[in-house]
């Protein structure tokens, strides 16, 4: 039963403690580095992950001139996804 409780506690505690994203939150990974496309505040993917991403945007983007943003976070709150990335891409100038 303690076990069954730690576990409730743990798993309640990263829905209460996530940080909820908006648009104006959300750090912008170009603004520090302009080799940067990957945003992943929360850690969710790995750090090796995250510069083989930021390797593979910036070879399309000086190949093709397209630009891709990568957004990983834990929760938008109640916000409907393509809304919320439509208005962020705006806000950051993508597209």
């Amino acid at each position: 039963m303690k076990k069954l409780l730690l576990v409730l506690f743990c798993t309640l505690s990263v829905f209460v403690f996530a940080t909820e994203y908006t648009v104006t939150s959300i750090p912008n990974p170009i603004t520090a580095d302009a080799h940067a496309f990957v945003s992943n505040p929360d850690g969710i993917l790995k750090t090796e992950t995250v510069q083989q991403m930021n390797i593979m945007l910036d070879s399309l983007r000086s190949q093709t001139g397209a630009e891709v943003a990568v957004v990983v976070v834990n929760s938008i709150g109640y916000e409907e996804i393509k809304p919320f990335a439509t208005i962020l891409f705006k806000e950051w100038g993508i597209g």
